[in-house]
């Protein structure tokens, strides 16, 4: 549920580098614990050297000798503060639920979302939507499905705002407000070239700022994920009965020829699980990613993993340790073998500690720098304007963690166990394919964790390593 708006006292006045006055009102708009700002102009100015941020008011001095003017800004102010909560309140009567931004700022500005023409604003319909928005169950939207809509809404609020301003309009093709029943492929390609275009969060970008538009900061599988979410939005809106300009299905996602996903080979292992590094820093990330090459685990289960007590499971004649935990993201139980290099490290004295995914990514690139991956690996990249670009980059430079977790299924797989998949699916949790066979479906954790663990042990001679140790 919303959260409830903050007082009338918590509007503070902020001053911005020009000196220009406005109310800034952070409120609990969203419940994802971050809250929503109306700004409202205020139509004074006043030097910011003379400006008491504490105080929310001019300094001492400058009140000295200006106070008529300051009563006056003062009585101004006070207007404006009145006029935020009128347009406020009465939209919460009308609407029966907290107002977004947007909505306020038009019934203060005089530009309602609803036009004499009956179009509606896209940003206003979908902000409203998100907030009273349901599942096919009837119950709310979960606080990550309202997040993934926002991302892609303030999309949309951006595109409005820079798409006429330079330099962004030199490639826009549409121009003004976007409604929901006139959303058209204008509008849908220059959101695409949007994201293509900028250079960092869209929500930090400056639409007079050159540098802001170099390209590269979304990656290809966010942009599809933002196209994806303007869909949905477009398809609940033909669900709530508008009439839309053009059908969703027909906008088409930009063509493109995806890399090939990167694997590390058995013999990339070996460098990684033999290294010993002199940085305490990446000693330590090498050793979270011996662990995930031997489980293939998300990194939203390192804490999970790193605290998971070590079992020795003993079945069919063979006996091999194994963790248990309820993976974060399907919050399904896992049973997991465990092969001797992550068994190693998970078992010494001076034990890994978890670090952010964002580090981490960070210092594998570095890790298998030092260890040598360096092989030359081509990148092929499409661009949301259809120009496609190549390259020729070394393998440690697009290694990821999620890099980890495809490496040990490709190996299992591939012709040195030849392991079936949804066998090699146990390790990190992947969903079992369609084609699953009865045979393995039918089996409970354990055992298909020993099938696994025989499978491997009777392959492991090719290996520079070992994986199931003789000694169990």
């Amino acid at each position: 549920m919303p959260r409830k708006a903050l007082a009338p006292d918590s509007i503070r006045i902020k001053v911005g580098k020009d000196g220009n006055l406005q109310l800034d009102w952070s409120y609990g708009f969203l419940d994802n614990g971050r809250n929503r700002c109306v700004n409202h102009a205020v139509g004074l100015k006043i030097a910011p050297l003379h400006w008491d941020q504490k105080a929310q008011q001019p300094t001492t001095e400058w009140m000295a000798s200006n106070g008529k003017a300051w009563a006056s800004m003062y009585a101004t102010i006070q207007t404006k503060r009145h006029e935020l909560f009128n347009a406020y309140s009465e939209l919460v009567k009308h609407l029966g639920h907290i107002p977004s931004p947007e909505m306020i700022k038009a019934a203060i500005y005089g530009e309602g979302s609803r036009l004499d023409n009956g179009m509606l604003r896209f940003t206003d319909w979908a902000y409203d939507y998100v907030e009273r928005g349901s599942t096919v169950n009837g119950a709310p939207f979960h606080p990550r499905t309202k997040s993934k809509y926002r991302t892609a809404i303030n999309a949309i609020a951006v595109l409005e705002t820079v798409r006429s301003r330079y330099p962004f309009s030199k490639w826009a093709l549409g121009r003004g407000p976007i409604y929901v029943q006139s959303f058209s492929r204008n509008d849908w390609a220059d959101l695409g070239t949007l994201i293509q275009k900028v250079s960092r969060s869209i929500r930090s970008i400056d639409a007079t700022e050159p540098d802001h538009f170099k390209g590269g900061y979304y990656n290809q599988s966010t942009r599809e994920k933002l196209e994806d979410n303007i869909k949905c939005l477009l398809r609940a809106a033909i669900d709530e009965g508008y009439t839309l300009k053009i059908q969703p299905d027909q906008l088409r996602k930009v063509s493109r020829k995806p890399n090939p996903k990167q694997v590390l080979d058995h013999h990339h292992m070996q460098r990684i699980i033999d290294a010993r590094l002199d940085s305490p820093h990446l000693e330590n990330a090498r050793r979270l990613m011996v662990i995930q090459l031997m489980l293939g685990h998300r990194v939203g289960d390192w804490e999970r993993i790193l605290n998971a007590p070590i079992r020795m499971m003993q079945g069919n004649g063979i006996t091999f340790p194994a963790i248990s935990f309820m993976a974060s993201k399907t919050n399904a139980d896992q049973l997991v073998p465990l092969f001797k290099p992550a068994f190693d490290v998970l078992t010494a004295t001076d034990r890994p500690h978890a670090i952010s995914p964002q580090k981490l990514n960070d210092y594998v690139k570095e890790v298998c720098a030092s260890v040598g991956i360096d092989e030359p690996v081509n990148l092929c990249e499409v661009k949301a304007n259809g120009t496609t670009y190549t390259a020729t980059e070394p393998l440690y430079s697009v290694v990821t963690t999620h890099t980890f977790r495809r490496s040990i299924t490709t190996l299992l797989r591939g012709p040195i166990f030849g392991a079936a998949p949804d066998i090699a699916a146990i390790m990190g949790g992947w969903k079992v394919g369609k084609e699953a066979h009865w045979q393995y479906a039918r089996m409970n954790p354990k055992e298909r964790a020993e099938l696994l663990v025989q499978v491997v042990k009777a392959g492991q001679s090719r290996l520079g390593f070992t994986m199931i140790d003789p000694l169990w």
